[in-house]
Order: C-alpha cells, then sequence, then structure tokens
C-alpha cells in the first residue's frame, strides 16, 4: 500500500466488509444480541450509579424521592406514559424544597 493511500472503507479484507459488521450471520454478535446485552446491563449500570450516590452522601431524600415518586406515577397512571408525569413531579418536588430549604442538593 503506497503512503498515504488507504483502501476505501468497504474494501475486501476491512473490517467493515465482514459480515459481522453488516449485520449478516457472521462470528460477531448480531443485533438481537446487542440488544439482549444493552437490557442486562441496563439495570446493573443503574444499580451501580445509584449505590455509589447514596454512599457518597449524607442526605438521602433525594434518592428515596427519585424512586418513590416513579414507582407511584407508574402505580396510578400505567407502565405506557408514567415517565413524563414521574419527570415533571420529581422536578417540581426537588425545585419547590430547594426554594424552601429542605432538601439541600
Amino acid at each position: 500500500m503506497a503512503y498515504g493511500k488507504r483502501p476505501g472503507i468497504f474494501a475486501p479484507g476491512t473490517f467493515c466488509s465482514e459480515k459481522r459488521f453488516q449485520g449478516g450471520n457472521g462470528a460477531g454478535t448480531s443485533f438481537f444480541q446487542r440488544r439482549a446485552l444493552k437490557k442486562k446491563t441496563s439495570p446493573a449500570l443503574f444499580t451501580a450509579i445509584f449505590v455509589s450516590q447514596w454512599q457518597a452522601t449524607e442526605n438521602h431524600t433525594p434518592a428515596v424521592l427519585g424512586i418513590v415518586i416513579p414507582l407511584l406515577c407508574l402505580l396510578l397512571i400505567g407502565p405506557q406514559n408514567f415517565i413524563p408525569p414521574a419527570m415533571l413531579l420529581l422536578l417540581l418536588v426537588f425545585i419547590t424544597a430547594y426554594y424552601k430549604g429542605g432538601i439541600k442538593l
């Protein structure tokens, strides 16, 4: 290969030309396997971040509210549309508590 000349991105023998990258039935992971892995790692990542934040602070009120409010919205509204009301309610509670001096963030 000459200096400064590289083969195209889909040239034979490059990574992008392989079946696993193009979504074929190659030796790599398929879309569904990556999707399943993502579903498994999301709760683990959330748990690790939550525990880390819990250990780093002495005031656990924001963490408890962050769990309780979405759970209440989930029970009252249902799993299809609970996230926007839960986020708005959390925002409202935290802003109100911050300005009243109740919760130190």
